[in-house]
């Protein structure tokens, strides 16, 4: 298993807890981002997933690539 180090100071209170999604470019930290409560990242197929099992209808409008 990865045990990475973050070398850069990410600017968060000591006392936080929570989700951050982190981007790296050329092994430097580029971005940071907090995960709000109620917010969740999946891929498409995922969310795709979820909706359907929620009732939504999910239906494309054309195939890709057209």
């Amino acid at each position: 298993m990865c045990n990475p180090q973050l070398n850069d100071a990410l600017n968060i209170s000591p006392n936080f807890s929570g989700r951050l999604v982190l981007h790296f470019m050329n092994g430097e930290l580029d971005s940071c981002c907090q995960i709000q409560p109620g917010e969740f990242i999946a891929s498409l197929t995922a969310f795709i997933e979820v909706a359907r099992a929620a009732g939504f209808a999910v239906t494309p409008t054309k195939k890709i690539g057209e």
